[in-house]
């Protein structure tokens, strides 16, 4: 079940971006691995709030639209 509801998620993202694309509109989605909340956490593998919200960032910047369309998946550097 896990893996039919992510594929359809990340189709769902595509056509999300497919159908505004000629009017300039992006979609795009993040699908980070295990969410760290701060030092509870410290030394647990996963990405940290921080590292999702760069990526959010980026992603709606001037830079987004290379993604359009794409599941970004975040995987982090903590840990």
């Amino acid at each position: 079940a896990y893996s039919a509801s992510k594929a359809g998620f990340i189709r769902l993202v595509e056509a999300a971006a497919a159908e505004p694309a000629p009017r300039g509109i992006t979609a795009a989605a993040v699908a980070p691995s295990t969410i760290l909340f701060g030092d509870e956490d410290a030394g647990t593998p996963g990405v940290s709030v921080d590292e999702i919200a760069a990526l959010c960032v980026r992603l709606v910047g001037p830079d987004g639209a290379a993604h359009a369309g794409e599941t970004v998946r975040a995987y982090g550097s903590a840990g």
